[in-house]
């Protein structure tokens, strides 16, 4: 079976380069299996997979496709369409939309329904284009792939027609792939300045990660005598927030909240200072309003981090072990669990917990890849059985 993996890395969304990064892991060495990586030239390569780039596709000017051409008149070019025909390629994923599905099974993949869950951070055009293409992709792939059973309800609820071709497959950890030292050095934590005991929210700065809410939180458990840092990091860009409005706002609230001093915004940082701060956290706390399934709680769990998170289906269902959950809006409920838990949460670096950890998340790499084999593998004979009625 030959795999084309669509290239999902994008430099305004660092969630799509990691997904992208854990399909070819996941999928290289498989049994069987053969993976291309579907690329336009200015994207980022990932490194062991051989590449078609898109934007480089040229017709085919065979005599049998010029003549049909002659009788059936010529069409746009479609390069994803030439990429299959002419390499090859049994399956295409994951597939965002699906308005010209190219022609071998597709997986279509709706990483969440955050603009039906939290509609006020979208526009009436957005939202409904997000419908549409909902839409298209349940009609025009084989399957739908989905990250969390949240996810996948919400589709089936909106689009029953096409609940059949609905998959939850959760997706595991790129931690399980890393390379660990012994200790967690915390040299990132002594580069910026951070004490040993904090707070780590890993998030982009978007609106719906409600970064706003730990802040107030930290406000009102600094107000019962416990200081405690916390540090921010992720890439400061909302496409939707031309003016990093929202930014702004979580700067001059830190601020307003007298907690300058209290809490660390790094920004987008590299993969192993990421990886070195989530290693050496007291505490990770995943905010966010709506998640189709997060990359941050699933670190955090690969490594055997404490974690705390808003209190959404999703995050109970990716993390029924977690500390606590909290109403998203409500920082006094967030504030009690910290404060609960805080003191006795140390600071020494758990190496037990930390490998325990990490053989869980290689035994759900292990689950993951069979899923998307078996995935992949119903695709390709659903899209055979169709061809075969036409």
């Amino acid at each position: 079976m030959h795999i084309g993996l669509l290239n999902l890395s994008d430099p305004l969304w660092t969630a799509g380069q990691t997904f992208t990064q854990l399909l070819s892991k996941v999928l290289t060495g498989c049994p069987g299996i053969h993976t291309t990586l579907l690329t336009d030239s200015q994207k980022k390569d990932v490194p062991g997979l051989p590449v078609i780039r898109l934007d480089e596709m040229k017709p085919n000017n065979g005599l049998a496709q010029k003549i049909r051409r002659k009788i059936c008149g010529s069409e746009p070019f479609d390069p994803l369409a030439a990429a299959v025909r002419q390499n090859g390629i049994d399956v295409v994923l994951p597939v965002f939309d699906a308005v010209t599905p190219p022609p071998c099974a597709v997986i279509g993949w709706i990483p969440d329904f955050q603009h039906h869950t939290e509609g006020d951070f979208f526009s009436a055009t957005e939202t409904q284009w997000r419908n549409d293409v909902a839409a298209r992709v349940g009609k025009n792939c084989n399957r739908v792939l989905f990250s969390s059973r949240d996810a996948q309800a919400t589709f089936s609820a909106l689009h029953p027609g096409y609940a059949h071709r609905s998959e939850a497959v959760p997706f595991p950890s790129t931690m399980a792939f890393e390379s660990f030292c012994e200790t967690a050095g915390g040299a990132t934590r002594v580069r910026y300045n951070i004490p040993s005991k904090f707070i780590y929210v890993p998030n982009q700065f978007w609106r719906h990660k409600n970064h706003a809410a730990v802040i107030k939180a930290l406000q009102i458990v600094r107000s019962r005598g416990l200081d405690v840092h916390c540090v921010f990091t992720g890439l400061p860009h909302d496409s939707r927030d031309p003016q990093n409005t929202y930014l702004s706002q979580i700067l001059q609230l830190i601020c307003e909240t007298g907690l300058a001093g209290s809490v660390s915004v790094l920004g987008f940082i590299s993969r192993s200072e990421l990886i070195d701060l989530f290693r050496s956290a007291t505490l990770v706390i995943q905010p966010s309003l709506s998640e189709g399934w997060s990359t941050s709680v699933q670190d955090a769990l690969a490594i055997g981090r404490p974690l705390i998170c808003s209190d959404i289906a999703v995050h109970r269902e990716q993390a029924p072990e977690a500390l606590g959950f909290f109403p998203g809006k409500e920082p006094l409920a967030l504030a009690d669990l910290i404060a609960m838990h805080w003191s006795r949460l140390s600071t020494a670096f758990d190496g037990v917990a930390e490998k325990l950890a990490l053989a869980r998340e290689i035994e759900r790499i292990a689950a993951y890849r069979i899923a998307m084999t078996e995935l992949c593998q119903a695709a390709v004979e659903d899209f055979q059985h169709v061809i075969a009625k036409v």
